[in-house]
């Protein structure tokens, strides 16, 4: 495996090495991690920057914007699932167990109210 060599400040040296040791890790295994986070981190970063420049390119805030109402009309969707059970009737509504700051007691099996 090939070996990097940089300077760099010796405050900086000074925190990896605690760091190390704070969480007890080879001193060798931490750098390449961070080097590896890094990379990943910068990379993201490129594709956010490629991201708005396609954006700017295409008209930025001159586009079509669409409503929710717009795209679930257009998806052929009555409302959005958004993984939300909804009580389909009002017999159901009233009948789901509630909790409340106000009152707490109401979801207690039992509890005669």
């Amino acid at each position: 495996m090939p070996m990097v060599n940089i300077d760099i400040s010796t405050n900086l040296e000074k925190k990896i090495v605690e760091l190390s040791k704070t969480i007890d890790r080879d001193l060798d295994v931490l750098l390449k991690d961070l080097l590896i986070r890094g990379l990943e981190e910068f990379h993201e970063d490129i594709e956010d920057i490629k991201a708005v420049e396609q954006y700017i390119a295409d008209g930025g805030r001159n586009q079509k914007v669409y409503s929710m109402e717009e795209v679930l009309r257009e998806l052929g969707l009555d409302e959005l699932d958004m993984g939300v059970k909804r009580a389909s009737s009002k017999a159901a509504t009233q009948n789901a167990k509630v909790s409340s700051a106000r009152n707490p007691q109401k979801t207690r099996p039992g509890n005669k109210k």
